[in-house]
This record gives structure tokens, C-alpha cells and sequence, in this order.
């Protein structure tokens, strides 16, 4: 199947709801945290002009081609994930990205604190496009709680194009003494939060005061236990080193 999405023609413009097999670049918008997916419309040295799938063309803007962020996520469909001609391919895991953000925040937890409970719980707010194309194809659905889906992982390196190789334990000191994550105990879900409502003062005296809802985007849950061990596993156990 061809790219669609390098130098779009006028009569190539789709909603990305109707492009859920397709794994859209993503960029940030002036700002704002979430990464929006995009199509090249115009390229002009080290510059491209952008388009927002799913808004009008008002919102195309130029950008530098180093903001644009290539998302190339493994599955097992037919479909082609997206990669723009000219620009370079970084490593799936971004620098400064939320799915960075989850691996250090993974690594900080893995301690070797014998009082503290074996059970983690990392909240973080999240982007629904990055989950839904990575997470989300990496996990499996294991049960529903309250209409929201819970996922688990069948390995380790399910998860390493996102977080990393040996995301999963961490070397606490040159003892050997270590930490890991349980891969059995692994959940994680994406739910929408409660949107903020804001009520505004009357256009003129007799009017209704009017309310809105600030839309806060979704936040992310990752749970597991985690376990310790020492130097006389330390690189022995095949299914925590190897995986």
C-alpha cells in the first residue's frame, strides 16, 4: 500500500477516525502537552508545512521538520505505518516523550526498600493517539472494569520499541542487588478524566449565566508488583534477563 500521507493532494484530505489502522506522525501544538497527528502537505528545505488531520486547513502551519515526531509501532496487520520521505526515522523511544517519561518513572520505582509495598500504582496524563498505537497494540485485553478495558502483556519485549530494552528491572547497586516487575502482575488502562466546568458571566443583564466543560484530557494508569533479588541471581534468571 502506498504512503497517503507524503505531500497530501487537494483532494486527499481524511478524518483520522476513518485512519485507525494508520500510524500518523504526531506534533505538538503551541502550548499544549498532547501530540496531534499530522500530514506533510509542503516541504521547503529543513521546513514543512503541516496539516491536522481532522481540522480544516485554517490550522496548517510550517514547522521545523525536527518537531515532527514518526511513530512506527510493530503489528501483526497488513496495514503500513507511516514514514515521511526525507525526514530521519528516530528510535521509537523519544527523548523528553511521555513513553520516556513512563520508563523513568518505572525505573525510579524499582527499589530494593523492604518495608515499602511490593504493589506500584504510576498515574501520569497521557495522549489517547500514543496509547491507542502503542500500549494499547502491545498489550492484551485481560478484563473491564466499569466499561474501561485493562491490559497485560504476554513478555517483557512487548513492550521494549516503547520503553526500552531492560525497562522491566534495575540494577540498585554494584552489590547486585536488584529489582524487577513481576510480568503476571502487569495492568494498564487509559481512562478519560472529568472535565472541568466553568461558568461564565451573562453576555447582558437578564441573560443565564453560562456553563462549560474544559475538556483534561485521559490519564494513564501502569500497576505491578515488583520483587527483589541478589547477586546470586543477578543475570542468572533467563525469563527477568533474557526477555
Amino acid at each position: 500500500m502506498a504512503n497517503p500521507y507524503n505531500l497530501r493532494s487537494g483532494t486527499n484530505k481524511r478524518d483520522y477516525k476513518q485512519m485507525n489502522d494508520i500510524v500518523l506522525p504526531r506534533v505538538k501544538r503551541e502550548r499544549r502537552d498532547k501530540l496531534y497527528p499530522i500530514e506533510v502537505v509542503e516541504r521547503k528545505g529543513s521546513r514543512v508545512k503541516i496539516h491536522y488531520v481532522g481540522y480544516n486547513d485554517d490550522s496548517d502551519e510550517w514547522r521545523e521538520s525536527s518537531d515532527i515526531v514518526p511513530l512506527s509501532i510493530p503489528n501483526n496487520s497488513s496495514s503500513t505505518t507511516v514514514n515521511t520521505s526525507n525526514i530521519p526515522v528516530p528510535p521509537a523511544v523519544q527523548p523528553y516523550s511521555l513513553y520516556n517519561e513512563l520508563g523513568i518513572k518505572i525505573k525510579q520505582s524499582l527499589t530494593c526498600g523492604r518495608k515499602d509495598s511490593p504493589l506500584v500504582k504510576i498515574t501520569m496524563g497521557f495522549d489517547y493517539f500514543l496509547f491507542t498505537g502503542g500500549l494499547q497494540q502491545a498489550g492484551i485485553a485481560t478484563n473491564t472494569v466499569l466499561g474501561t478495558v485493562r491490559y497485560g502483556i504476554r513478555q517483557y519485549s512487548d513492550l521494549n520499541f516503547l520503553l526500552g530494552t531492560r525497562w522491566h528491572y534495575r540494577g540498585i547497586n554494584k552489590h547486585g542487588d536488584y529489582a524487577y516487575v513481576v510480568l503476571s502482575s502487569i495492568e494498564f488502562h487509559l481512562r478519560k478524566r472529568r472535565s472541568v466546568v466553568d461558568y461564565h458571566p451573562p453576555e447582558s443583564p437578564g441573560r443565564p449565566i453560562t456553563p462549560s466543560k474544559l475538556d483534561t484530557g485521559y490519564l494513564l494508569t501502569f500497576c505491578f508488583q515488583r520483587r527483589y533479588g541478589n547477586s546470586s541471581t543477578f543475570g542468572r534468571n533467563r525469563d527477568i534477563f533474557n526477555n
